[in-house]
């Protein structure tokens, strides 16, 4: 979306585009995970947004979208409990399990789109969690 090419969920796309400056500062992240700090900036990176934009309240459709988006890929990629993804966001949790029910629902529906986009980030998340885990046991 937003004139991005094929290449949609390249997390070294992704690590260009942050190391350009242009990820946005993060006003909750202090004391979060880090790797739910970077979910949060790819999919405002592949959404067109800004990582500040998913944290504020904004009720924009397209904003609202790539929030539960987020909010879907932090806790099913890092098995949080959805309290603390919902304090991430500045949300409670109850909004976060409606966030999860409308992406599966979404994905139920059989839109392929979604569906692609969907696997690209969870196949990025899952290459960002990987990364952070190896640099953890590197750092031991």
């Amino acid at each position: 979306m937003a004139g991005l090419d094929e290449r949609k969920g390249n997390v070294s796309d992704f690590a260009a585009y942050r190391a350009a400056g242009r990820g946005g500062a993060i006003r909750r992240s202090r004391g979060a995970d880090s790797r739910a700090v970077e979910l949060l900036q790819l999919v405002a990176f592949e959404r067109g947004v800004t990582p500040d934009q998913l944290l504020n309240r904004s009720r924009l459709a397209h904003v609202a979208a790539a929030r539960q988006l987020a909010m879907y890929l932090v806790y099913t990629t890092l098995g949080g409990n959805m309290a603390k993804v919902g304090a991430f966001f500045g949300r409670d949790r109850t909004t976060v399990a409606y966030a999860c029910r409308i992406v599966e629902d979404r994905r139920d529906e059989g839109d392929t789109a979604f569906d692609a986009e969907l696997a690209r980030l969870e196949r990025a998340a899952g290459e960002l969690a990987t990364r952070s885990t190896e640099v953890r046991h590197a750092c031991r």
